[in-house]
């Protein structure tokens, strides 16, 4: 019997350390993509259109240098429909086509959104 409760509290441990851990790389990256995609944002206000592409191509370097990490932890659909609306965005600066542009922007950052509130800390994740 003392086994079996050693053995289920350190299960659980390591479930609560991984989801724990997981939580933490999610959070470090949705923070730091939403902070570059409003920073796009605010230059293409400011027509600093170049600085935006810019911008956009080191979100893109960002994003590939985590992507692996997140293959791991999170849905495969979330993670290629982030790197589809970076290509997008930046195809669409490219055309100067700002209506498209700012749909993909918008569609980014809901997308980054739904990858940190899918992978937050919640009972279920431990379990």
């Amino acid at each position: 019997m003392k086994r079996c409760l050693i053995a289920m509290l350190t299960v659980f441990a390591l479930s609560l350390g991984v989801c724990l851990a997981s939580f933490f790389v999610i959070r470090h990256v949705a923070e730091e993509m939403e902070g570059v995609r409003t920073e796009v944002l605010r230059l293409i206000e400011g027509d600093d259109t170049e600085r935006a592409k810019e911008r956009l191509t080191q979100m893109a370097g960002i994003w590939r240098d985590h992507e692996r990490l997140l293959e791991a932890i999170s849905p495969h659909e979330t993670l290629h429909s982030v790197t589809g609306l970076i290509i997008e965005a930046h195809a669409n600066l490219d055309a100067r086509d700002m209506d498209d542009f700012n749909r993909s922007m918008l569609l980014l950052g809901e997308a980054i959104e739904h990858l940190y509130l899918e992978e937050r800390l919640r009972i279920e994740n431990i379990l």
